[in-house]
């Protein structure tokens, strides 16, 4: 890029007919004499944090960086460039527009891969230039690091591996030799790092699991596998090999690397229209005539059972007291609906997997009520988190946010996309109580092959 005494000249020459990449009849239809223009001559990419996330001298380079000029309004995209090959000056339509800049497209999963985003708002108006500056891109993706304590290393074979999942759709397997990070998109509803540690130690075939909840774009993971010497007396122990004592645990250390931004590349910039921002309306109802709620000729009317208990799953109204669904899916959300406000809502996990009951056991409790969750309770001496926070971790609704309730959701989709590694049939039984006593159970029934979600890795 030049002087800005270039970009006028070039800004001058550029209403005669200039074009842009993705979009070359975008402008059929307007008058040149009625086109403002961008100059790019000052625009630059600053990347935060980049120097936590690389260790090359030269930095992360942001020569291909995605740049695309985006409708702010309708979110449509309007030109796309790559950094290093923008012009000066960009003609352009009067109107409100988002400077949009990504790294790259995103993967589910992929290796040394720091996704960044960044974005500026700018208005144009018809025979005036608009100068764009300086936008700083942040880390927006999830980074994710496996180590093993020495100790551990002294018992592991060449077979031993940690899978890591990290998103609703990809996985990534990290070898007792791997020393690259791992990079997991962010998605909106999964919240949730899974560590499964596979290895034979001592002849014996080892696989221990880990959950870990409130994870966050923006951040990186470490996660660290040792051993622990009991006693192992306790039966089944979780993570025990054989009689030896030796007992397979991990934790999970976190750095802030700058934090993710609310920009989407793809949307307008409209706090309103980000993603964790959305506001859905409700549904529409049919309007009813006003009737005296006493009239005994029109029970169905609304407000005559005030001691009603409903379900819908997914939006749609559910016949019969189980629901049947595969862990192939998006969404997975039963809607709780009680006239006369929800007093209990317990939820108990079951499952024909065996490993999968006592992988989970281990970091959720398999019963337990929304609506009464002690603040003080830990599931054992050695956790880090109380089940209240683990549960709001997972965005479920507990105690204030469910006694007295009419209308609550019960949403498992950041957590079914996990049991698609689990083969085997999983079910949440859900009872709810109302204030006058009265009770009703669904059942969410989810069958997984075992084959991770779909579209995984």
């Amino acid at each position: 890029m030049k002087t800005n005494i270039l970009s006028f000249f070039v800004a001058a020459v550029a209403c005669v007919g200039m074009t842009a990449c993705g979009d070359d009849n975008w402008n059929s239809g307007d008058s040149p004499e009625t086109y403002g223009s961008v100059s790019l001559a000052a625009f630059k990419i600053d990347v935060d944090g980049a120097e936590k996330l690389v260790s090359r001298a030269d930095g992360i380079s942001t020569d291909n960086f995605k740049v695309n000029f985006l409708d702010k309004n309708t979110g449509e995209v309007k030109y796309k460039y790559t950094y290093g090959d923008m012009p000066e000056v960009v003609s352009i339509a009067p109107g409100s527009y988002t400077l949009s800049v990504k790294s790259h497209e995103v993967a589910s999963a992929d290796w040394d891969a720091p996704y960044f985003v960044g974005g500026a708002d700018f208005t144009v108006e018809t025979g005036k230039i608009t100068e764009i500056g300086t936008v700083l891109c942040k880390f927006s993706n999830i980074k994710v690091t496996v180590k093993y304590t020495n100790e551990l290393l002294g018992y592991m074979g060449q077979d031993a591996r940690v899978r890591v999942i990290a998103n609703d759709r990809g996985s990534l397997d990290f070898t007792a030799t791997e020393t690259r990070a791992g990079y997991f998109e962010a998605v909106d509803g999964s919240s949730t790092i899974v560590a499964v540690f596979q290895a034979t130690i001592q002849g014996n075939y080892v696989e221990t699991i880990k959950t870990f909840t409130d994870v966050k774009a923006g951040q990186h993971y470490v996660i660290t596998f040792s051993v622990q010497n009991g006693s192992g007396t306790i039966p089944d122990e979780f993570g025990t090999i054989g009689a030896s004592g030796i007992k397979v645990d991990a934790d999970i250390e976190h750095e802030d690397l700058g934090g993710a931004v609310d920009v989407s590349p793809e949307k307008p910039t409209d706090p309103s229209e980000r993603p964790g921002n959305e506001e859905w309306p409700d549904e529409p109802t049919q309007p009813v005539e006003p009737v005296d709620p006493t009239d005994p000729t029109k029970p169905d009317q609304p407000g005559q059972d005030e001691d009603a208990i409903t379900f819908k799953y997914n939006g749609e109204e559910v016949i019969g007291d189980e629901i049947n669904d595969t862990a192939k899916g998006l969404k997975y959300v039963i809607n709780i609906n009680s006239s006369a406000g929800i007093s209990s809502l317990n939820v108990e996990i079951k499952s024909d997997n065996d490993f999968f009951m006592s992988s989970a056991g281990s970091t959720v409790p398999l019963n337990f009520d929304l609506a009464d969750i002690d603040p003080e309770w830990y599931l054992n001496e050695d956790s880090d988190k109380s089940v209240l926070e683990t549960l709001q971790g997972m965005n479920l609704p507990v105690n204030d946010e469910v006694v007295g309730k009419n209308n609550i959701d019960f949403d498992v989709s950041g957590l079914v996309p996990l049991l698609a590694w689990f083969e085997g049939v999983h079910t949440f039984v859900v009872t709810v109580k109302d204030s006058k006593g009265q009770s009703s159970e669904i059942k969410l029934v989810i069958t997984s092959d075992g084959e991770g979600p779909a579209n995984g890795n």
